[in-house]
């Protein structure tokens, strides 16, 4: 389960737009995220008893992540993105920002008490191997707090069918079920004992991830875009892409299936 280096190349630059775009002067997505985020440091510290001492990574933190709301411990936050987030952008100073990329975490073994991994293991390109070294840098009992989206079965090929169009989610390369992110998690030898999905009631804090459509279908330009099609591409181009927006409503916005925030709670 690895995709290639030129749709890793894609979620990577879609990683970026999404800060540059849809971060950077939102203030309203920021207090969104900020309550969210709180959320889940409360969540955390029902497992785990911090101190002073803890050594905690966040991977694939990003802007905003939860390691900005924890208040005790060594902290660390990893981000392949993160030498242009010190360079644009306010970070917090008390935790140590690194870059770097999961699948090879520049730490040595047995060496972090907490990871944390939020929204993160399906964007990247190796969601296994970057497990197994979450893994290799957790002390022995070490804790791991990790978040992903899940889907019914059938949302990956239509995402398939949607990246093949130029209508992708180009920041998500996997549309996971929740059993595959469980055999991903304990297939590394992290020992799950717990398995939830966050609550609905969070939808408002959690925010949409609606990606704008690859082509525009403003009421205005509606049939001049129709004709252009169809004789660019033929009737069959014609259907691909009307059978194209449809189906990107449809996963986009949630239409007919439930993506669930899912946490695995682990430890070493």
């Amino acid at each position: 389960m690895i995709i290639s280096n030129q749709r890793y190349e894609l979620a990577q630059k879609a990683h970026k737009d999404h800060w540059e775009k849809r971060w950077k002067g939102n203030r309203e997505r920021q207090e969104r995220t900020g309550e969210y985020r709180r959320y889940q440091a409360d969540l955390l510290k029902k497992y785990v008893n911090f101190g002073p001492d803890s050594k905690i990574l966040d991977v694939g933190c990003g802007l905003g992540g939860l390691i900005n709301y924890l208040d005790q411990g060594e902290r660390y936050g990893l981000d392949t993105l993160m030498n242009y987030f010190l360079q644009n952008f306010d970070m917090h100073k008390e935790v140590r920002w690194v870059e770097g990329r999961g699948e090879n975490l520049p730490f040595p073994d047995d060496f972090f008490d907490v990871i944390i991994s939020t929204n993160f293991i399906d964007h990247i390109q190796d969601p296994l191997k970057t497990l197994s070294e979450m893994r290799r840098a957790a002390k022995r009992q070490g804790f791991l707090f990790l978040t992903v989206d899940t889907f019914p079965w059938w949302v990956k090929p239509v995402k398939v069918f949607l990246e093949s169009i130029g209508r992708g989610n180009w920041g998500h390369p996997y549309a996971f079920t929740r059993n595959e992110a469980k055999k991903i998690v304990g297939g590394t030898g992290f020992k799950i004992i717990k398995i939830f999905n966050e609550s609905d009631n969070l939808k408002g804090v959690i925010g949409d991830n609606k990606e704008k459509d690859a082509i525009p279908f403003k009421s205005q330009n509606k049939i001049t875009r129709i004709f252009e099609i169809k004789k660019q591409r033929g009737c069959g181009g014609l259907f691909r892409e009307s059978l194209g927006v449809l189906l990107s409503r449809i996963f986009q916005e949630g239409r007919f299936y439930n993506k669930r925030h899912t946490v695995f709670i682990a430890i070493k």
